[in-house]
C-alpha cells in the first residue's frame, strides 16, 4: 500500500505520478498558494484560482492579507483534490477547473491519498477531537460521500462567500434591487461587459460554484435583458453544487421571479441532499433552515412590505415558497408560526414529530398555564364575595370552604405544569444546533446526548450514531437507514424522558442560558414566579383570609339590603345559590376563561411566534394568536350555567308568589 499526505500547513506531496504530470501533454501541476491554488503547466503557464473565503473577511481579501491556504492538494490520476472550509474540490488538471465539490460535516484538517489494490481512495481528516476519519471514494455513486447534516452550519457558505467577495458581482449582489429596472441601468454603461465577461469566466473555472451564475443572472436583470437572465439563471440551476448551495440559489431564483430556474434548483437540491445522507425530517432547527434557505428571508419580506393591492397574490406566491423549503425540513421549528403570518395555517402542522413540535407545544402550554395561573389569582381573589352572595343571610358551609381549598390546590399544580412546560421549551433552545441539524454524530451533539438521562430512545441514537460513522468511515451510503421523521421522534422521546428524570416543581427552579433568555425574555417572568416553601404558604394563607372576610363582609352587608343582594346575585357569575356548591366553580370558571380571551392571553406564543417567523422572513407579518379557543369555550359555558341559575330562580321566586297569593285568605267583605 502506498499513502502520501497533504495538510494546509505543509507543502503538497503528490506522489509519484507529479512527474508525470508535468511531462503529460495538456495537465498542469496544482499547488496551495496563500488564498487558493495554482496550476502551473509545462510551457509555464499558469491558472489561479482564488478562494476568498480563505481569508476570512472581505476586508481581508481586497487587501490579500492573512489568507491561509487550502488543505492539499492530493493528486489521484489526473485529478486533485483539496479542502476549502468544510468542502473538498476536485480540479481536473486536464480541463483546468473545478468540477466536483464534495460537502463535508466540518472543516477538513488533512487529506490521506491511499492506494489499495486497484481502487485508490482518498481519507479525510476533519477538525476536532475523536472525529473519524472518512473515506472518498472517486468515481463510485453520487450517495457514496452521505455524510449526513453540517456540524457548523457557517462552514457551508464558503462558495458564497467566494462569489459575494468578489468586486466584479456588485452589479447583482444588492437584494431587492430588481423588483423593477432601474431606467438609469437600462443601457449597459462601459464597464458592465467586462464585469459580465469576468463573472463567466469565474463560473467555468470553478464549476460547482453556483453563486457566479445567480449573480450573472441578477445582474442581466438589472440591466433589463431577462432572456439572457433566465438562461443564466438556469446554468445556476444546472451547477453540480452541494445541496445546501441548491436550496439557497432556489430561494434567490424564486425571489426574482425566475420559477423554472427554481424549481430545477429545488428538486436537484432535495435529490442531492438525500445522496448526502441529510434526511429531511431531521431538520428540526429553525437555524438549519434559516441556513439552508437564506434568501428564503428575503423572498418572503418582499410578501410582507407588497402594497396592499398585490397582497393577495403575493401571499399565494410565499405560501407556494414556503411549500417547496417545507420538503427540505417539514418538522422545523417554527413552520406553523411562518403559515400563521401568511394566514394559512395547515391542521398537518399540528402533529408533526420532533423537538420542534415539541417546543411548539411547549410554549402553547405555557400560555394556557399563565392563563389559568392568573384567572385562577381572580377567582381567589373574588372568591369570598361569591359564597357572602350566594348564600345571602345563611352560613357558610363545608363545601365552599373545600372548594376555595381545591383553588389553591389547582393553583399550586398549575405552577408546577407551567414550570415544566416552560423547561421543556428551554431544554430543546439550549441543545446544540447540530442536534436539529441531522448531526447527531458532531462532537458537541454526541456530548448533550451522552448527558441525557438513561433511557430505550437514547441508547437506539447511539447505535444509529455508530452504524452512521461506519458507514462514512467505509465510504458506503448508508443502507436501511431510518428515516427522518423516525430520528425525530427518537429526539422527542430522549427529550421527554431526561425531562421526565429532571422535572422541576416549580418555575423558579427554571435554569436558562443568557443567550436563551436574551431571545425569549418572557422566560425571565416565569422563572420569577417563585411561590416555594414559607412564600407560598404566605400567599395562600392572604389569599383564603381575603376570601374569608371579603364573604363575612358581603354576608352582613346583604342581610341589611335584600334587594341589592338580589340585584348583585343576578350580575355576578356564579353567585345564585340555585348553583350550590358548584358557585365558586362556576365563578373560576368564568375568571379563567376571561383571562383567555384578554390581549394578554397570548403574549407568550406571540412573542415566539414573531421570532419563529423572523426565521422564515415574515416576521412583519406575524400577529400575536387570537383568543384561546379553550377559554372562550370556558367562559361561555360559565356564563351559560351563572344564567340558567338566574333564570331557575326567578322561577322559583315567581311559584313561590303565585302559592303565597292563592294561599291568602279571602276578605269577604
Amino acid at each position: 500500500m502506498v499513502l502520501w499526505t497533504a495538510s494546509a500547513a505543509a507543502d503538497p506531496q503528490v506522489g509519484e505520478e507529479a512527474s508525470e504530470a508535468e511531462a503529460a501533454p495538456g495537465l498542469c501541476v496544482l499547488e496551495a498558494v496563500e488564498g487558493g491554488v495554482r496550476c502551473v503547466g509545462g510551457a509555464g503557464e499558469e491558472v489561479q484560482l482564488e478562494h476568498p473565503a480563505l481569508y476570512g473577511d472581505p476586508n481581508r481579501y481586497r487587501e490579500r492579507q492573512g489568507g491561509r491556504r487550502p488543505v492539499g492538494p492530493v493528486r489521484l490520476s489526473d485529478r486533485y483534490y483539496y479542502g476549502v472550509r468544510a468542502e473538498l474540490l476536485v480540479f481536473d488538471a486536464q480541463q483546468r477547473a473545478v468540477i466536483e465539490r464534495v460537502a463535508l460535516p466540518t472543516t477538513l484538517r488533512e487529506i490521506e491519498a491511499v492506494r489499495e489494490g486497484e481502487t485508490p481512495y482518498l481519507r479525510l481528516h476533519l477538525e476536532g477531537e475523536s472525529t473519524p476519519a472518512l473515506r472518498y471514494t472517486p468515481g463510485v455513486s453520487s450517495n457514496a460521500a452521505a455524510y449526513g447534516g453540517p456540524w457548523s452550519w457557517p462552514e457551508t457558505l464558503g462558495a458564497m462567500q467566494d462569489a459575494l467577495w468578489r468586486e466584479e458581482v456588485a452589479l447583482g449582489r444588492e437584494p431587492g434591487a430588481v423588483q423593477a429596472p432601474d431606467p438609469e441601468l437600462e443601457a449597459e454603461q462601459p464597464d458592465d461587459g467586462a464585469l459580465l465577461e469576468a463573472m463567466s469566466a469565474r463560473a467555468e473555472l470553478d464549476r460547482t460554484n453556483i453563486y457566479y451564475a445567480l449573480y450573472r443572472a441578477e445582474a442581466l436583470l438589472r440591466l433589463a435583458r431577462p432572456e439572457e437572465a433566465r438562461s443564466a439563471a438556469m446554468q445556476a440551476a444546472e451547477r453540480d453544487a452541494p445541496w445546501y448551495d441548491l436550496l439557497r440559489a432556489s430561494a434567490r431564483l424564486r425571489y426574482f421571479g425566475l420559477d423554472a430556474a427554481a424549481d430545477l434548483a429545488m428538486g436537484r437540491g432535495l435529490e442531492a441532499m438525500r445522496d448526502a445522507g441529510v434526511r429531511p425530517g431531521a431538520m428540526t432547527s429553525p437555524v438549519a433552515a434559516s441556513f439552508m434557505f437564506i434568501w428564503l428571508r428575503e423572498a418572503l419580506d418582499r410578501v410582507a412590505g407588497a402594497p396592499r393591492v398585490n397582497e393577495a397574490d403575493a401571499t399565494v406566491s410565499a405560501a407556494r415558497v414556503l411549500e417547496q423549503a417545507e420538503e427540505a425540513m417539514p418538522n422545523a421549528e417554527g413552520l406553523r408560526a411562518a403559515w400563521r403570518a401568511l394566514g394559512a395555517e395547515s391542521v398537518a402542522h399540528l402533529t408533526r414529530p420532533g423537538p420542534g413540535a415539541m417546543v411548539e407545544e411547549a410554549v402553547d402550554e405555557v400560555d394556557e398555564h399563565l392563563v389559568i395561573g392568573l384567572g385562577l389569582l381572580l377567582a381567589m381573589l373574588g372568591g369570598g364575595a361569591v359564597v357572602g352572595l350566594g348564600r345571602g343571610r345563611g352560613r357558610w358551609v363545608a363545601a365552599d370552604v373545600l372548594v376555595l381549598a381545591s383553588l389553591l390546590a389547582i393553583s399550586a399544580w398549575n405552577l408546577g405544569e407551567l414550570g415544566r412546560a416552560a423547561q421543556r421549551a428551554a431544554f430543546v433552545w439550549e441543545a446544540p444546533v447540530e442536534i436539529g441539524s441531522d448531526a447527531l454524530n458532531a462532537p458537541g451533539a454526541r456530548a448533550w446526548l451522552d448527558g441525557l438521562a438513561d433511557s430505550g430512545a437514547r441508547s437506539q441514537l447511539r447505535e444509529i450514531i455508530g452504524v452512521q460513522e461506519l458507514a462514512m468511515t467505509r465510504g458506503r451510503p448508508l443502507e436501511g437507514g431510518i428515516d427522518g421523521d423516525t430520528i425525530a421522534r427518537q429526539l422527542e422521546d430522549a427529550i421527554d424522558a431526561h425531562l421526565a428524570a429532571h422535572a422541576i416543581d416549580s418555575p423558579a427552579e427554571l435554569e436558562v442560558s443568557p443567550a436563551v433568555r436574551e431571545e425569549f425574555g418572557w422566560l425571565d417572568a416565569v422563572r420569577a414566579i417563585d411561590l416555594r416553601g414559607g412564600r407560598g404558604l404566605l400567599v395562600a394563607a392572604g389569599l383564603v383570609l381575603n376570601a374569608l372576610m371579603l364573604g363575612g363582609l358581603v354576608w352582613v352587608l346583604l342581610g341589611r339590603s335584600p334587594a341589592l343582594g338580589r340585584r348583585l346575585r343576578g350580575w355576578w357569575p356564579g353567585a345564585p345559590a340555585a348553583l350550590g356548591p358548584a358557585r365558586v366553580g362556576v365563578w373560576a370558571a368564568f375568571c379563567v376563561g376571561l383571562a383567555g380571551v384578554t390581549p394578554l392571553a397570548s403574549a407568550v406564543r406571540g412573542v415566539c411566534g414573531e421570532v419563529w417567523a423572523g426565521y422564515y422572513g415574515l416576521a412583519p407579518l406575524a400577529e400575536a394568536p387570537g383568543p384561546q379557543p379553550w377559554a372562550v369555550t370556558l367562559l361561555v359555558g360559565a356564563l351559560a350555567l351563572h344564567l340558567g341559575a338566574v333564570v331557575q330562580e326567578r322561577a322559583s321566586a315567581a311559584r313561590r308568589a303565585r302559592r303565597a297569593a292563592s294561599a291568602a285568605p279571602v276578605d269577604a267583605t
